[in-house]
């Protein structure tokens, strides 16, 4: 299969330059990527009344996303409010390559302007109420009018991998709190991305992949695309990005 693409390479001096090429010939998607049954011995975890798979979930496709970070926060050890939006991205790419979902990021105008409205704050009404509460997030059309989608608690150290000076991993937790934004439920293997106690992985598991495909279908994408995604993301290079002047 072929298909134009531009493609980035690093110069000799550290640079990047970009290449458009009209025709890139790579390999059909592995069907090894299609997981069509849950894991044996993974199961939705019930103690905290999690509903079961494919409760809740987007009837189309194509999601939008806003942001909404206040001008000027600093959020801990993470270096630019920058580096949070390609963390949001990175964490809703994660879900992407497995799925038949694509994520629009449009400007922020309100708490409803998008499918997904993500906050970072120290004042929201439910951290006042429950300062011990590090995130939230609603499911598909569950959210009341006004309400963003998914908030996190900026009195809470947050760093990119949660090993600096007992920090807590910004990116897991994005994965995790968005995985519910899209309708995925808490699952009982502890290395699943929702499994409802916190850790630091980051790649999908089995249950992760069977849980969104389940819900929106799998995807097209090859896997040498998804393997080339996580192994520059387990470097978290969204982190080392700077900001554009």
């Amino acid at each position: 299969m072929t298909t134009p693409a531009c493609i980035v390479y690093k110069n000799p001096d550290g640079s990047l330059k970009f290449v458009h090429q009209q025709n890139i010939t790579y390999p059909p998607p592995n069907l090894s990527q299609i997981i069509s049954q849950p894991p044996a011995g993974d199961t939705v975890y019930t103690p905290d009344n999690s509903p079961q798979i494919g409760t809740f979930r987007f009837l189309h496709k194509t999601i939008t996303y806003s942001l909404f970070i206040k001008q000027g926060q600093v959020i801990n050890d993470i270096p630019h409010q920058h580096n949070i939006a390609i963390a949001v991205h990175a964490a809703l790419t994660c879900w992407k390559l497995y799925s038949t979902l694509e994520f629009v990021q449009i400007p922020y105008t309100s708490a409803d302007d998008a499918d997904l409205t993500i906050c970072f704050s120290d004042s929201d009404p439910v951290f006042i109420q429950d300062p011990n509460a590090m995130a939230y997030t609603y499911y598909p059309n569950t959210k009341p009018q006004g309400a963003f989608t998914s908030v996190y608690n900026t009195k809470y150290l947050w760093s990119e991998d949660g090993k600096f000076n007992f920090t807590n991993n910004l990116n897991q937790t994005l994965r995790h709190e968005l995985g519910h934004g899209i309708g995925m439920v808490h699952t009982t293997n502890p290395k699943d991305i929702m499994y409802p106690f916190y850790h630091n992985d980051i790649i999908p598991t089995a249950m992760d992949i069977y849980q969104v495909q389940f819900n929106y279908g799998a995807s097209n994408y090859p896997k040498w695309m998804i393997d080339a995604f996580f192994k520059l993301d387990s470097k978290l290079e969204e982190f080392k990005v700077q900001p554009s002047a």
